[in-house]
């Protein structure tokens, strides 16, 4: 992701991004993924800080990349959560991980999995024809 679009997630949400390009954690290289899915990270971003300021708890991005085709969003924190608590912040994390799956990565037009070799990735029609990427049910 572009820098620019990842220090408007640090300066909105500065204590989910702490630790954004901090050395020695896996933020240190920012957000892996491309600029499509921007508007899905700072949807997920926003209703965490929201859960985090009701509930009086921190959560820390600790790594957000794409893989398989999908994004991914680690999270850890110094405060020790119940199971429940645990629940619903993975719940609000699983919900966009799940939207990734329908968002253009390149774009963040409406997008679906694709394939090249093997290599996975969401792309809308005209990304995965300039990519070069096929439907996944052509490939089996």
């Amino acid at each position: 992701m572009k820098k620019e679009l990842e220090n408007k997630l640090k300066k909105k949400f500065p204590s989910l991004y702490k630790n954004l390009y901090k050395e020695n954690t896996c933020m240190q290289w920012g957000i892996e993924c491309d600029d499509g899915w921007y508007d899905l990270i700072y949807n997920l971003s926003s209703e965490l800080d929201s859960w985090c300021k009701q509930n009086e708890l921190q959560v820390n991005a600790a790594q957000i990349k794409e893989k398989f085709g999908t994004l991914r969003f680690y999270f850890n924190s110094a405060n020790v959560f119940t199971d429940d608590q645990y629940k619903e912040i993975s719940s609000i994390v699983d919900k966009y991980e799940k939207l990734s799956g329908t968002v253009c990565e390149l774009t963040g037009n409406v997008g679906e999995l694709k394939v090249k070799g093997y290599w996975y990735k969401t792309l809308c029609k005209e990304s995965a024809i300039l990519l070069g990427y096929e439907d996944i049910k052509k490939k089996d």
